[in-house]
């Protein structure tokens, strides 16, 4: 795991402050924090925003119970569907731009037809 989430986890969201508001025990939190589970898994990337780590904690949660998963397949499982959503957001920007730019080219085509 990298210093940079150790520094986060301690800097912004205690282990105690964590668990409450995710409701799991302190332990399931230092467990998966020193295992290096509880960061986005991608190298290279940003440390997690206070929103995304919460997030990631109730995903692994919720994984863990409803699946009876192992906290490490949570973390694979947890770490996939962020690349979805990341994925999903980029595909969303790229349609709108890519509309974005049709529409002001068929302006274009538009003034200057009309202008002829």
């Amino acid at each position: 795991m990298s210093t940079t989430t150790h520094c986060f986890l301690v800097e912004y969201l205690d282990p105690a402050t964590l668990a409450l508001v995710c409701q799991v025990n302190e332990a399931w939190i230092i467990e998966r924090r020193d295992a290096g589970l509880l960061d986005n898994g991608s190298a290279g990337t940003s440390p997690l925003s206070a929103s995304q780590l919460l997030k990631r904690v109730q995903r692994m949660r919720n994984i863990e119970r409803d699946f009876d998963a192992n906290p490490e397949l949570a973390a694979l499982v947890a770490d996939l569907l962020e690349r979805i959503e990341q994925l999903e957001t980029h595909s969303a920007l790229y349609r709108t731009a890519t509309l974005e730019t049709t529409v002001e080219d068929m302006e274009d085509m538009i003034v200057s037809v009309s202008s002829q």
